[in-house]
């Protein structure tokens, strides 16, 4: 089986003959929710616990209860990230997360090939919040985090770049929750299927993606 239906169309082209079918990669929707998110859902959408599908109904949930959850999942991500980097979020500014394996082709880097442009377009208006692991064998992946720590540096002043430090799922969900943008830009095809961005949607966080993953 493959794990999205472009995941099927390349593994059918790599293995000529073979019958790929494509069944979506998932998440636990209860894991993945934020404490403040599953209080949200509780009192606005009955049987979602048991029942992940009736979150579809999410878009009649209140504006105003839906901003004070948004509001106290931000919060936990600042004080997390504060607290394990010193850094502090300015909480008017637009979030941008970025949370995952750090494999080449995932391209965390990629926000960071053209600083100019990018100050032009998200200083003083955006910030980032990047965390995860690369093998230990993976020359490449360990030069992605390194980059990471040379654009921050760079960008000193301007856009505030945090990146939390061993990561975990405690790390993996309040980012998911607190950020208002997810990030995702891998090398398409290369992101068979993604699932983080999903952890985001479950909170209410829209993905900045390419077709891919």
């Amino acid at each position: 089986n493959a794990v999205s239906r472009l995941n099927a169309k390349v593994a059918s082209e790599m293995f000529p003959g073979t019958k790929i079918h494509p069944i979506t990669n998932g998440i636990h929707h209860r894991t993945w929710t934020s404490p403040a998110t599953a209080s949200l859902y509780d009192e606005h959408i009955e049987g979602w616990r048991s029942e992940p599908n009736r979150i579809s109904d999410a878009p009649s949930i209140p504006r105003d209860s839906l901003s004070k959850a948004r509001e106290k999942n931000r919060e936990a991500l600042r004080k997390m990230v504060k607290e394990r980097t010193g850094v502090e979020l300015k909480p008017k500014l637009l979030t941008i997360g970025f949370a995952r394996r750090f494999a080449t082709y995932k391209r965390a880097n990629l926000v960071f090939s053209d600083l100019e442009r990018l100050r032009a377009i998200g200083a003083g208006r955006i910030q980032f919040v990047f965390s995860g692991k690369a093998h230990p064998r993976d020359e490449g992946g360990k030069a992605l985090i390194r980059q990471i720590f040379e654009g921050a540096e760079e960008l000193q002043n301007e856009i505030l770049v945090a990146f939390l430090p061993d990561y975990s799922m405690e790390i993996g969900q309040v980012m998911t929750g607190g950020v208002d943008v997810w990030l995702n830009n891998p090398i398409r095809p290369m992101e068979a299927s993604g699932t983080s961005g999903m952890k985001a949607a479950m909170n209410g966080v829209p993905n900045l993606s390419i077709l891919d993953g």
